[in-house]
């Protein structure tokens, strides 16, 4: 990123900017900053392509290392600085050119080297009465000398804007290299070499914070998912960067029957039997190759085996002889078209299991007397292979308590008057429980003893009675009428 920033700035343009950006990054080296920018000195471009270097141990290591080449970069532009002035001013005559002082920067070979310790020459730049002096004679280290200005003195070029410097230090000899600068420009170079680092070094500082965050690829986030066989798995991935907006994507690894739209951004899978796994989706810009570092998105999905359900059936309890019907059914299959099969087991006598529907049965069942107890009923759901479900129903019969019973006997008698009767009623009880008789609207003079009722009636008794007889056990009771017609002789 440091060395995209100066390169940007050096030139005006990225070091790649067409076709596969990413990919240029990584395995195409830049074009040279001088080639957009002649005026680039080689040093800086150095450095700019050091800082672009594709292996990390290639690049500076810290910003010591990085200070220290931008300070000999700039140390090299001020001698380049000075001598170029020199270039300029060398062979100008008079005093136009400014004086330089002798500084101990590195060395310049100084032009027109004479003898050691003498003055160099200064040839007047405007001749005032029109003829060119001749150098033809004119002794090394000799001095051209203009004509007398009207004042009195020398002619001095009205272009000096500041007093003439005086070298200071020893003359340099034949072949000694010295540097020749101006204070006030070297301190003006140096301010405006100076706040150019700072402003680049934070330039710097500040794209190796910012543009990774900027260029990174935000995903959605997308939770592991789970589902069972059958199921329809969904959801919307989308890419985008902080600059440059949305990123279309592309998926790999996509299970059989899946489909990624890269338009809209929308995975969408409906699962089937067999389909029972854990799949990685791998989701990357499509305009990187695959296997780019950093560029894929990871999603995660489980698919279980889809499996058979039953609605809760709670304990049933019914007495003897009393109906007894459970509802059995399953929740709806994930999987189509499938057909489900119920297999019961320890059905007791007289219960019986019908299906009703493609995922649903019945139970019914009237237990007898005598079928008290606890029962558990298996209904398993299958689809034939390899899917099973089994739900046990559990029963409990409580014991019913059976009425008495009469036993068959005549219940119309007729009866002279004066004659006796006698009639003992049948009854029974079915549990062994002791059994009362008991009867209501006997005609005067008739008893109930135990079983059996007595009456002799008499001529007032002609006529008609009807006397109804109840049976307890304690618990129940039962009733039946007998009637009794008295008649004259």
């Amino acid at each position: 990123a440091l060395g995209i920033t100066a390169y940007k700035l050096f030139t005006g343009r990225l070091p790649f900017y067409q076709g596969d950006v990413r990919f240029q990054q990584i395995n195409v080296a830049p074009p040279p900053p001088r080639k957009f920018n002649p005026a680039i000195p080689p040093r800086i471009e150095e450095i700019i392509l050091k800082c672009l270097e594709k292996q990390p141990e290639d690049r500076y290591q810290s910003m010591a290392e990085l200070r220290a080449d931008l300070d000999e970069a700039l140390s090299l532009f001020s001698v380049n600085t000075a001598r170029q002035n020199v270039r300029e001013n060398e062979g100008a005559t008079g005093y136009h050119r400014h004086s330089r002082r002798i500084t101990g920067s590195p060395p310049l070979s100084l032009p027109g080297g004479g003898g050691g310790g003498k003055r160099p020459a200064r040839v007047s730049h405007h001749p005032t009465d029109g003829v060119a002096p001749s150098a033809i004679g004119r002794k090394p280290g000799g001095v051209v000398r203009k004509p007398p200005h009207p004042s009195g003195g020398l002619a001095r070029s009205t272009s000096v804007s500041r007093p003439l410097e005086t070298l200071t230090g020893s003359y340099p000899r034949v072949g000694q290299s010295l540097t020749l600068e101006t204070k006030e420009e070297t301190s003006s170079v140096a301010r405006i070499l100076g706040v150019a680092a700072i402003v680049f070094l934070f330039l710097l500082l500040l794209g190796v914070v910012l543009m990774p965050r900027l260029r990174a690829i935000h995903y959605s986030e997308i939770p592991l998912q789970m589902k069972r066989e059958g199921q329809t798995i969904r959801f919307e991935m989308k890419g985008k960067r902080l600059l440059g907006g949305r990123v279309p994507l592309v998926a790999e690894d996509l299970p059989a029957g899946a489909h990624f739209d890269p338009e809209t951004g929308i995975f969408r899978w409906r699962t089937k039997a067999g389909d029972a796994g854990v799949y990685t989706l791998r989701f990357r810009p499509a305009n990187l190759p695959p296997g780019a570092a950093g560029t894929e998105k990871v999603v995660r999905i489980e698919v279980k085996p889809w499996r058979i359900a039953f609605y809760p059936v709670e304990r049933q309890r019914v007495e003897e002889a009393t109906e007894l019907r459970v509802p059995i059914a399953i929740f709806p299959p994930t999987i189509e078209d499938v057909s489900i099969n119920f297999l019961v087991e320890n059905l007791p006598k007289g219960a019986n299991f019908r299906k009703t529907g493609r995922f649903g049965g019945e139970l019914s069942w009237v237990p007898t007397y005598g079928q008290a107890g606890n029962y558990k009923i298996l209904v398993t759901a299958t689809d034939g292979k390899r899917v099973r479900t089994t739900l046990p129903v559990e029963i409990e019969v409580v014991e019913q308590n059976r009425p008495p019973r009469f036993g068959a006997f005549k219940t119309h008698y007729e009866i002279e008057a004066g004659t006796p009767f006698s009639l003992e009623i049948p009854i029974t009880d079915p549990d062994g429980d002791e059994v009362t008789l008991l009867a209501r609207g006997l005609p005067k003079g008739a008893r109930l003893e135990g079983k059996r009722l007595r009456w002799k009636p008499s001529v007032k008794d002609v006529g008609k009675h009807v006397v109804r007889i109840m049976a307890r056990d304690g618990k129940k009771t039962i009733t039946t009428e007998l009637t009794l017609i008295v008649t004259r002789r």
